[in-house]
């Protein structure tokens, strides 16, 4: 009632429209009618458009698993957008400042909710914040303006009621003014919050790359600590898509990551799962159980054609071309390998050297690559080239029966490349999407 009369007075002067919209949760029967029939006439003395929502409330609750605080939140707030408004206007003030402050510490809450409640978030404002609850009676009394008291507050089983009828009560006698120092405190830690928030924003933009369904988070530069905790949440709300119920335990347990074995993971809210991978910790929707990659499906072997090109339902897209070629352009290349195309995706063989069968598969046991001197094991490579070890399995490799011809972007057989001997060149490239 006290910013009814607040703002009908600053209508005119500030130059807009003051409209009432008055939500009856079904929950105190009678009491909440006389409540809504209070409402509706005063408006109508001042000349303010009132409408009003009626809601079952304990049922939604019912049917959404909420608590009826929350339930009632969510109906006022969805009841508030659907007005059309420029400026929604509430009525917190500084006690509730004071009380949300000790509600959400007792949970464990970080700065942000420490902070309690802000005097301005997108399109909601909360003029009166800067006032406590008595002085708000205090103005009511002076100007004659009667309110309604929802006996609902009193029910100290609710926690915030704890708070609001127990706890700041017994706060105001050890030091009188108790609810305004706290709320004055949430202010500075707002302020606080904001600044870390900021410099978070900073280190998340030059050390992580977004990409679909998957946050990868470097950590060269990253380290322990509140600016850590800020980057590893946003990683962590991003790949989610939501930040609700990340908590601080969720962030502490992938922040324990960091020093760990690359490798190892844990699984998150919203089927998110975090994982190191050498000095990356990747965060990813966890899809594994509701989709195939391409070795699971079936095809884990497909032949390959001297000719033509083969398109593989992972999204990569394969061309094969062999070409003949002259003694003295071999030389050439032999001698010059500069005059081959550089690209990681695509690269010449010599396709006389090819005994068997040529296949693109998925690496195997006890795979091996020719290298200078000798061969290699495909995992040792994997684990110096830094290739995740989720990706091991799904990356496809061009092979002459147990011979590797090409791991793409890593490395190709020193067994198939070009010689001065060379008369069939094979052309190979690989495109994805």
């Amino acid at each position: 009632m006290c910013l009814l009369f607040l703002l009908s007075e600053l209508q005119e002067k500030l130059e807009f429209k003051l409209k009432v919209i008055h939500v009856n949760h079904g929950i105190r029967g009678e009491e909440a009618d006389e409540d809504e029939k209070y409402v509706v006439s005063i408006c109508k003395e001042m000349g303010i458009p009132c409408d009003v929502v009626k809601s079952d409330i304990p049922k939604l609750a019912r049917e959404k698993h909420l608590t009826e605080e929350e339930a009632g939140r969510l109906v006022r707030y969805e009841a508030f957008e659907k007005s059309g408004a420029d400026r929604i206007a509430v009525a917190h003030h500084a006690d509730d400042v004071a009380e949300t402050m000790l509600f959400q510490l007792f949970r464990g809450s970080g700065l942000k909710g420490a902070g309690a409640i802000r005097p301005v978030r997108d399109k909601i404002i909360r003029p009166l914040l800067g006032f406590t609850r008595a002085e708000i009676e205090e103005y009511c009394k002076s100007r004659y303006i009667k309110w309604r008291t929802d006996a609902t507050n009193q029910d100290v089983e609710i926690s915030r009621n704890r708070i609001r009828n127990v706890i700041l009560p017994e706060a105001e006698k050890i030091n009188p003014g108790a609810a305004v120092h706290l709320a004055e405190t949430a202010e500075r830690l707002r302020a606080a919050e904001d600044f870390i928030a900021e410099k978070a924003d900073e280190v998340y933009r030059e050390n992580v790359r977004e990409t679909e369904g998957c946050t990868v988070l470097s950590l060269g530069n990253i380290h322990p600590g509140i600016l850590c905790e800020y980057v590893i949440k946003h990683c962590i709300a991003v790949t989610a898509g939501s930040e609700k119920d990340i908590t601080a335990v969720h962030v502490k347990d992938a922040m324990e990551l960091m020093d760990g074995q690359s490798g190892k993971g844990i699984d998150l809210p919203y089927d998110v799962r975090v994982r190191k991978e050498f000095d990356k910790l990747i965060f990813e929707k966890n899809i594994q159980k509701d989709s195939k990659n391409w070795k699971d499906s079936g095809n884990k072997v497909i032949s390959v054609p001297e000719n033509g090109k083969i398109y593989i339902e992972n999204g990569e897209c394969w061309f094969f071309e062999t070409e003949s070629i002259s003694a003295e352009k071999c030389l050439e290349i032999e001698k010059n390998p500069s005059v081959i195309p550089v690209d990681s995706y695509t690269k010449w063989f010599d396709y006389d050297k090819i005994k068997g069968t040529v296949v693109l598969r998925t690496r195997l046991p006890g795979d091996r690559i020719a290298i200078r001197g000798g061969h290699r094991k495909i995992k040792d490579i994997f684990i110096e080239k830094k290739v995740p070890a989720t990706e091991r399995d799904r990356m496809i490799l061009l092979t002459d029966g147990s011979e590797i011809i090409w791991i793409p972007g890593i490395r190709m057989s020193e067994a198939y490349k070009i010689t001065g001997a060379t008369r069939k060149v094979w052309k190979v490239s690989k495109k994805n999407g």
